[in-house]
């Protein structure tokens, strides 16, 4: 389960059949590729069923075992079989459902750590750059939707390893993707760290202007942005490269933007600028349209005292339709989580839903603050320390 919802990312598992609980009791002589039709709600069901196993004559079949790999690779548990029990007279054993459904809370209970979860890993080497300059090659990569499941696969251009220490705009052609991994923003005295050109944006969170890997944002405590990213896909990302809820510096506002994005497993971490007493600082502020995703993230408003929200969505810049926030925690702030809809002439935010979402008790005034928004959906929303439920706002 953990690597199919870390990242959103199109994890591979075979499964066997086996007489007990351990990867050394597989009987079945063949292993099958699992593929995922659905990830909502934290729940996997397994697509191309039913699934065909070979194995010994009436052999005793109590356990699904699951791998990483079609032979060999790394056991990851077991699923205890439910109706019968052995392969049949032909050496013949199918499964017919599969749904792998996590238990308790998935949303983190600290902020990812910095060089281990998110960011660029420590010891990693990086060459400087001052410029956005030409791609280390060109591949595939494949993103997987975290609630809906669906996978695309993207010809891309790819930068991988490189500081940069001058702000630019990220600017592919129309129907071009660029890929940055392992890259780190390293940048003061700017807008915003660096800024993905909207001009070639498509209204489809599967077709992404750019795509960010374990890559690291720091503004260097005086910049007023970290990422200024609209179709986008931002994976295992640090922004501010802060590994605490209440960072002594940084760009004001963590990331600005996110609409047609998606955003898994990253800290998003709004931080004091320098030169701004009261910076109304936000983890994430989207004032645009366009379908927003954010998953298992860590979103933090910051230790300024001008701290606003962890996640904050307005409507100065038009209607805000599909907000999906699915077990994020939310940290500091006047509210936590701001969804005003009445901002810029009220044209409201509609089609929200909030998941198994999370909520530290460090926010001024309370956990949510919503104004002319619709809530399609409102579950298993709750204080981290206690569990306490939060009610829906509207």
């Amino acid at each position: 389960m953990t690597a199919l919802l870390d990242d959103g990312s199109a994890a591979v598992l075979y499964a066997a059949i086996g007489d007990g609980p351990t990867a050394a009791d597989q009987v079945s002589t063949n292993r099958v590729l699992i593929a995922w039709s659905d990830a909502a709600d934290a729940g996997l069901e397994a697509s191309g069923l039913p699934y065909n196993f070979s194995g010994p004559d009436s052999a005793a079949a109590t356990h699904l075992l699951i791998f990483s790999a079609s032979s060999g690779g790394t056991f990851y548990g077991f699923c205890e079989l439910d109706g019968d029990q052995a392969f049949n007279a032909a050496g013949q054993f199918r499964i017919t459902e599969l749904t792998l459904t996590a238990s308790g809370s998935l949303a983190p209970a600290q902020p990812y750590q910095s060089g281990v979860d998110v960011g660029v890993p420590t010891g990693t080497t990086l060459t400087n750059r001052t410029s956005l300059g030409s791609p280390t090659g060109s591949g595939v990569e494949t993103i997987r939707h975290p609630i809906t499941g669906e996978s695309v696969d993207l010809d891309v251009s790819i930068w991988d390893g490189f500081r940069f220490t001058q702000t630019f705009t990220i600017s592919p052609p129309p129907g071009e993707t660029y890929l940055f991994t392992n890259c780190l923003w390293d940048v003061e005295g700017t807008a915003w760290t660096v800024e993905v050109d909207q001009a070639n944006g498509v209204a489809d969170q599967m077709a992404p202007v750019a795509v960010f890997r374990r890559c690291s944002f720091q503004g260097n405590g005086d910049s007023n942005i970290g990422l200024a990213a609209n179709f986008s896909w931002v994976v295992a990302c640090d922004i501010e490269g802060m590994t605490a809820a209440t960072p002594a510096s940084g760009a004001s506002d963590g990331m600005q933007g996110a609409a047609y994005s998606v955003i898994t497993g990253s800290n998003i971490v709004a931080g004091t600028n320098a030169n701004d007493v009261d910076p109304h600082s936000d983890g994430l502020q989207n004032t645009g349209t366009g379908h927003i995703t954010l998953y298992r993230c860590w979103l933090s408003a910051g230790a300024s005292a001008g701290a606003n929200a962890a996640l904050r969505v307005g409507t100065e810049d038009g209607a805000v339709a599909s907000v999906d926030v699915y077990h994020c925690t939310l940290d500091d702030g006047g509210y936590a989580a701001q969804f005003r809809g009445d901002a810029g002439g009220g044209a409201g935010i509609t089609a929200v839903r909030f998941v198994g979402n999370r909520f530290t008790r460090t926010a001024v005034y309370g956990a949510v603050d919503f104004e002319n928004t619709t809530v399609t959906t409102w579950s298993d929303n709750a204080y981290l320390d206690d569990g306490e439920v939060i009610p829906s706002p509207v």
